[in-house]
């Protein structure tokens, strides 16, 4: 009974996050004629928009597998950037899947910060003598 429950605790489960999208829907939207109303009653509403500079609605999901305590494991990946023109029809969309990303380097440098770095021995002691007790009032 023991071995069966550990069997299944580590079976994976998916998760579908975002708006993962049906590609026949995405086909239906045509260049010029279709317009917002219409993208958002086939795609429902976008993950987020251009906040500046363009009409952008960004769809972005996910199909995720976790296993146990493990990392998930990213299984698809969709991206579909729908830009309207001034007129409020689809000018152009384009569809990215899981290989077309690319990681990004983060640096582990840290910014220098104007100021004092304390040592541990100050940051102790640096403090002794700073505050004085509290005054006492008069009381009646």
């Amino acid at each position: 009974m023991f071995y069966a429950l550990s069997l299944i605790s580590c079976s994976p489960t998916q998760h579908v996050r975002g708006n993962f999208l049906d590609l026949d829907e995405v086909k239906k939207i045509e260049l010029n004629k279709t317009n917002k109303v219409a993208v958002q009653e086939l795609l429902g509403p976008p993950s987020s928009q251009e906040l500046f500079g363009g009409d952008v609605w960004y769809y972005v999901g996910d199909k995720v597998e976790a296993k146990a305590f493990f990392k998930p494991e990213v299984l698809e990946r969709t991206l579909l950037a729908v830009t309207f023109g001034p007129d409020g029809t689809v000018s152009s969309y384009e569809l990215k899947d899981l290989t077309s990303h690319y990681d990004v380097d983060l640096k582990s440098e840290s910014t220098p910060v104007k100021g004092r770095d304390p040592s541990l021995v100050s940051e102790l002691f640096g403090n002794i003598g700073r505050y004085s007790a509290p005054k006492k009032t008069a009381t009646r």
